[in-house]
């Protein structure tokens, strides 16, 4: 029987629910290796003094802020719910207005002790999180990579113990982490696209999809 390729390439028109976290749609897919997704960080804008002469650094971050280019895989020609996925989330960030939610993907945290977790609180190394991380509403969620799949949380409060830190937080309502095995703790970073602009590339079998990501602070 043959096929014809217009029915295989055919896109209905409709829209893919996005996941939402504290109001925000999350992007929770992940994108093509660390060299096809560089990122660059930064601390503000470095001036002179006019007083001194010496470099000052002025900044609204207490914390690093992330900007970067990242590339995803579409597998648009056997699984048009993705391309209808990356439609409805680009129409929703209408460029550069509308911010998001999303993971960095790496370790950001590291759990003390074992890997299991409490259902609303976690022990993590060091107290930069608290100290430096917490008062910015761009880190105020983590993704959990765990042997029951991928589950965003909300952090509500954090305990700074010198050395560690306890992290209080709010999953999703029908999730339970009592037991749940952590293999990764990411910052579910509050985002906007930094540049008006994607490119969609299509292939024989597949498709690409760039843009850049900018975190904000809300």
């Amino acid at each position: 029987t043959m096929v014809d390729s217009r029915d295989q390439i055919a896109v209905p028109d409709y829209s893919i629910p996005l996941p939402i976290v504290s109001d925000y749609p999350v992007l929770m897919r992940r994108p093509l290796a660390d060299g096809e997704a560089p990122e660059a960080f930064g601390a503000g804008l470095e001036v002179i003094d006019n007083e001194t002469g010496k470099p000052a650094q002025f900044t609204a971050w207490n914390q690093r802020y992330v900007s970067g280019d990242r590339k995803y895989l579409i597998n648009s020609l056997f699984d048009k719910d993705e391309m209808q996925f990356w439609r409805t989330f680009l129409d929703y960030c209408r460029g550069r207005q509308r911010a998001f939610l999303t993971p960095t993907w790496r370790a950001d945290l590291v759990q003390v002790g074992g890997t299991d977790t409490l259902v609303s609180e976690i022990d993590v190394e060091g107290s930069e999180y608290a100290t430096l991380y917490y008062g910015s509403p761009t880190y105020k969620h983590l993704l959990f990579q765990t042997d029951r799949g991928d589950i965003p949380v909300v952090v509500t409060d954090v305990l700074n113990n010198g050395i560690s830190t306890k992290i209080y937080f709010n999953a999703p309502v029908d999730t339970s982490l009592t037991g749940a095995v952590i293999s990764r703790i990411s910052y579910l970073m509050l985002c906007r696209l930094g540049s008006d602009t994607v490119t969609l590339t299509h292939e024989n079998t597949y498709s690409t999809i760039e843009l850049t990501l900018r975190a904000v602070q809300g």
